[in-house]
């Protein structure tokens, strides 16, 4: 028992360590390389605007506002002091200039910090310390090579692809039924879509990678090889994301994980249980990892800055009164018409069915998690619903998985049962 939580414990170390060191190497490129490709990709934030919507995409929003926020983060670092530039995370900033600190407001006009940052205008700058920003190891060099346009076809090709070896995977490596709900609840994100916003593409495409890996290596791992496994999909959430979309790399590849267990006949509540804490370990220590080594090196009052933002997120006050249910609501009815479909489907399909399996059970369970999250984080995923509503995927897929197993549970009973009219 011991040797396996100290193998945990290497594991977690060894991958903070490389991304920590891989997020201060990009930060040594200097602002010049990548000085032609900002300027250009400020001509798409300007004639798109914060939030331009996608004519043939349902409910879906661009988030040009942080993808802005993102670039500006990428252009402020000074190569300098790469591990300086690594733990405060500033935009708005020029190296070696006397700028003020200032901090983050409701009054942020990115797109417009961008093009001062750009025009060297800005006389204060910004820290957004808390998170680890880990897109920065993805984004610094590609801004060397590409303006934003281009990142967005290569995210968009990336997406598309990682989407179509995943369809093939469930088929291949599952069944029919797999490859049809992985398929319908893609075409409900709109995955092709994804990758124009930057902001949404780094949950996503981890989705992507860990349900391909599910997929493909759950057979030959074990409960304790499974744990870490969903550790390190846990951390690698928390090092990239910005809080958007987080469950969404925790319940699709795990309802892949249900499905496949039950085809070995060896699913078990407690191997689920180990899978969800090992995720939920790996994406809060990364995060408080980030808190305490940058209050350690350069005593920013990081840890009391997150508390207290975890604390406006999560409870009512003066600034933010939001009630679980609101929250619920708003987030639901991005994706409403979907999931009551499918709701309908699961419940019609089980009466005629007559089985109540267990990893239906579990499914539907997971399929809850959105709503668990929405009703505690809920101010943030209030005011930011335009994206959050996104972790409901979870909630439409384990609903078309449960649907499409029912009809497969039906349509195998009703063969059985023309054999014995046959015999």
């Amino acid at each position: 028992m011991i040797k396996k939580i100290l193998k945990s414990i290497l594991i977690f170390c060894s991958i903070l360590i490389s991304l920590f060191l891989l997020l201060i190497i990009v930060n040594l490129i200097p602002r010049n390389y990548i000085k032609n490709n900002v300027k250009d990709s400020l001509y798409y934030f300007i004639s798109e605007g914060n939030f331009p919507k996608i004519k043939y995409a349902y409910n879906y929003v661009l988030d040009n506002y942080t993808d802005s926020l993102m670039i500006n983060t990428a252009y402020s670092v000074d190569s300098n002091k790469p591990l300086e530039s690594a733990m405060l995370m500033r935009r708005n900033y020029r190296p070696n200039e006397n700028l003020k600190l200032k901090n983050s407001g409701n009054d942020e006009m990115p797109i417009y910090d961008l093009i001062q940052s750009f025009n060297e205008n800005n006389d204060t700058y910004f820290q957004y310390q808390r998170y680890w920003h880990g897109y920065m190891i993805i984004l610094r060099p590609l801004l060397v090579f590409f303006n934003y346009k281009q990142i967005r076809i290569l995210l968009i090709t990336t997406i598309i692809i990682l989407s179509l070896i995943l369809v093939y995977l469930a088929y291949k490596k599952i069944d029919i039924y797999a490859s049809i709900a992985t398929l319908f609840m893609l075409i409900v994100s709109n995955f092709i879509f994804i990758g124009l916003s930057m902001q949404y593409s780094s949950v996503f495409i981890i989705m992507l990678i860990s349900s391909i890996y599910i997929i493909t290596k759950c057979k030959e791992k074990n409960d304790k090889q499974m744990f870490d496994v969903f550790l390190v999909i846990g951390m690698l959430t928390s090092f990239f994301d910005l809080l958007t979309t987080p469950l969404l790399t925790f319940g699709i590849p795990v309802i892949y994980y249900i499905v496949l267990k039950n085809k070995e006949n060896n699913l078990s509540i407690k191997s689920l249980l180990k899978v969800m804490i090992a995720w939920g370990l790996g994406y809060g220590l990364i995060w408080l990892s980030k808190w305490i080594i940058c209050d350690s090196i350069y005593n920013t009052g990081t840890i009391k800055e997150a508390f207290y933002k975890i604390f406006l997120q999560t409870n009512s006050t003066e600034l933010f009164n939001v009630t679980a249910l609101k929250a619920i609501k708003r987030n639901f009815s991005y994706i409403n018409r979907p999931i009551i479909l499918f709701a309908i489907f699961t419940v019609v399909l089980t009466l005629i069915n007559k089985k109540i399996i267990k990893m239906n059970i579990l499914i539907l369970m997971l399929g809850l998690l959105p709503f668990l999250w929405f009703a505690i984080v809920k101010n943030h995923s209030f005011i930011h619903a335009r994206f959050t509503f996104r972790d409901l995927l979870i909630t439409l897929f384990a609903l078309i998985t449960i649907t499409m197993y029912n009809i497969k549970n039906i349509i195998e009973a009703i063969k059985q049962q023309n054999l014995k009219v046959q015999e």
